[in-house]
């Protein structure tokens, strides 16, 4: 049986079938590409940009509690210093918190390996960090708020300072602040 011997109308049926098959067929591959296009947008909105948004979040209020550590310095009298000291304390307490929060939605195991490398580094990093810097005797180490988070104080030469920055950065040392003396007694 050959499609020639046919009658039109059965042609015409068995040509309109096909591209009624093929239309199917069309709509059934969008619909299933639209269904994964759905979940990546929706893995995007609620896992990933969440994500975003609080790392986001907490590196603006680093860069803020930067800004309250420079205007410390910059104080001269104990009110403001206590001022701005209270401000950075309550800016860690969030970021604690974000940071906590951030720590709750991690899902994906390599994320997770990661975040736990960064928290385990803040503290494993001061030695790297102390072997860069020069001091008169031995830098001042102070325990933060946070508990995971320490600050080191020394004195060195400004063109010291410009020398060993990127040292420090490579031994992760992070919110540096640099600030000129008046006076050092020895």
């Amino acid at each position: 049986m050959r499609v020639s011997n046919l009658k039109i109308g059965v042609r015409l049926w068995m040509g309109f079938g096909l591209v009624i098959t093929l239309m199917a067929g069309i709509v059934m591959t969008s619909m299933s590409r639209m269904s994964l296009a759905e979940q990546r947008v929706d893995n995007i909105l609620n896992d990933r940009y969440r994500k975003i948004a609080l790392a986001t979040e907490v590196k603006y209020n680093v860069s803020l509690i930067h800004q309250h550590m420079r205007n410390a310095v910059i104080e001269s009298d104990a009110e403001g210093v206590k001022r701005e000291t209270v401000a950075m304390n309550a800016i860690r307490a969030t970021n604690k918190e974000l940071l906590d929060t951030f720590d709750k939605i991690i899902n994906v195991p390599r994320a997770r390996e990661i975040f736990d490398a960064i928290i385990a580094a803040r503290k494993q990093d001061l030695a790297a960090v102390l072997g860069v810097l020069p001091a008169l005797q031995k830098p001042t180490v102070s325990t933060l708020s946070d508990g995971e988070w320490v600050a080191v104080n020394t004195i060195i030469e400004e063109t010291t300072a410009w020398r060993i920055m990127p040292q420090l950065k490579a031994a992760k040392a992070e919110g540096i602040v640099e600030y000129p003396l008046n006076k050092v007694v020895l």
